[in-house]
């Protein structure tokens, strides 16, 4: 009947969410594959909106949550030490690799908490496995604009003495901002 098929998507959601806390949303994706294919679409989504307007489920572009559900770290030691080295990194924070070796760790636990604290608007991912924090990342693009309006471009040498970095991350923090429209690479310059 239908209402046993809100009551477990209803439960689909809160497993989701027990199983996953750093998934803010449960995709319909994810709750139709909990489902036998025998049950339609359609079905599954009357329901999960049944349940929506009944209070059971808050609904969103993104998915379907239980009612005022936040995503959190499972870890919240390993989330305060792991941002906290990050932001105090500055503009030369270590890799994912590097930084799940310090923390004794695995890499996909680092890459989940990374991945949420960008979606918080906490840190920026720069390249794969660099992630910087939003701050450091702001406070630059502001030194860099100020500094294309002064100069009208910029070299790979003044990039470094103005990051105060090596071309480790000088590099990639270049073709980020390239990347965000910031600036615009021509030659060896950026303007």
């Amino acid at each position: 009947p239908f209402a046993a098929l809100r009551d477990r998507l209803v439960s689909a959601v809160e497993t989701h969410h027990a199983d996953r806390p750093l998934d803010a949303w449960v995709g319909f994706g994810s709750l139709r594959g909990a489902f036998p294919a025998r049950i339609p679409d359609d079905a599954i989504r009357a329901a999960l909106r049944d349940a929506t307007d009944r209070g059971l489920l808050e609904a969103h572009s993104s998915g379907h949550r239980s009612p005022g559900f936040a995503a959190r770290a499972r870890d919240a030691e390993l989330e305060r030490r792991f941002l906290e080295r990050i932001v105090s990194a500055g503009l030369a924070p270590p890799m994912l690799t590097a930084l799940a070796s310090e923390f004794d760790t695995e890499p996909r636990a680092l890459q989940r908490l990374a991945a949420h604290a960008v979606r918080q608007g906490r840190l920026v991912r720069v390249a794969a496995g660099l992630f910087f924090d939003q701050s450091a990342i702001d406070s630059l693009r502001d030194q860099l604009v100020a500094y294309l309006e002064k100069h009208g471009e910029i070299d790979p040498a003044a990039y470094k003495i103005l990051t105060g970095q090596t071309r480790k991350h000088t590099v990639p923090l270049m073709e980020f901002f390239d990347s965000q429209k910031v600036t615009v690479r021509r030659d060896n310059v950026r303007v």
